[in-house]
């Protein structure tokens, strides 16, 4: 020890030994309250500090066990966004001809009307769009033709089916369906 730090506490010492009874006890209580403080206050920081920490963990353990809960719908959906892949590049689906095959596997007269149209995507993607009216359909013709359109392995998608009861000297439903389909353009 130094000769300054040995002289405060001489100096200390004289000082605690000129106090009173009462005032040492005063003293002495002064100094287990502070020392409880501080002892108390870094029990608080550290519990705080670990209770943050479990928090974060759990957080973390439940987004794990999502993942780990959601692994099976991934493979699948990567699985299927493989095949559609696969799909575009052999896609080779003309919608008109496509309509007119499914019309007549369920029993419907052609179409009287198509409206084709190609949207660009990104990349070298396209869109192709055709809208087809028939006349007039049953609810069993329409039930068919649904299950035929729905029932393809083709890349195919019916974007909206309107529906409204047939013109005047008609019976069933006069039935506006689009249908869309993409392809990827080669490269030339």
């Amino acid at each position: 020890m130094s000769e300054q730090q040995a002289s405060r506490l001489a100096r200390v010492g004289a000082a605690l030994e000129g106090l009173s009874e009462r005032e040492r006890r005063l003293v002495a209580l002064m100094l287990v309250v502070v020392g409880m403080t501080v002892v108390v206050l870094t029990t608080y920081g550290v519990t705080t500090a670990l209770s943050s920490r479990d928090e974060a963990i759990e957080s973390k353990r439940a987004a794990l066990q999502l993942l780990i809960e959601q692994r099976d719908t991934f493979v699948a959906a990567s699985t299927e966004a493989a095949a559609i892949r696969e799909q575009l590049s052999d896609n080779n689906l003309r919608l008109s001809t496509f309509i007119e095959g499914r019309a007549a596997a369920a029993g419907i007269p052609r179409p009287r009307e198509f409206d084709d149209s190609t949207q660009p995507l990104e990349g070298n993607i396209t869109a192709e769009v055709t809208s087809a009216e028939f006349a007039s359909l049953s609810f069993a013709q329409l039930q068919s033709l649904m299950s035929a359109i729905e029932g393809t392995d083709e890349l195919v998608y019916v974007q909206q089916l309107a529906f409204s009861p047939a013109r005047r000297g008609a019976e069933g439903l006069q039935l506006e369906v689009t249908l869309r389909t993409y392809k990827r353009e080669r490269s030339r």
